[in-house]
């Protein structure tokens, strides 16, 4: 599996983690994770692939501001 990643961290409740790669040497999948630290605390996570033309073929989606099912998400900012 090949990987290209980053983390964003958007204010002090909501991150973006974003990548690309392959499963099993095969494709060109993007991926998306989005997690929000509030009530209720959320994920969601998308991957797709590109076509040649800006559009995207949809893998997987858990939809916008899902609610997590248990535990918490805990967003940290950095101490510079």
């Amino acid at each position: 599996m090949a990987w290209d990643e980053r983390l964003v961290v958007t204010g002090s409740d909501y991150a973006r983690f974003k990548g690309a790669g392959t499963i099993n040497g095969m494709g060109d999948y993007k991926f998306m994770l989005w997690a929000g630290d509030g009530e209720p605390d959320t994920f969601r996570i998308k991957i797709w692939e590109e076509d040649g033309n800006g559009g995207e073929t949809v893998t997987y989606d858990n939809g916008f501001d899902q609610e997590i099912a248990g535990g918490s998400i805990v967003i940290h900012t950095s101490k510079k």
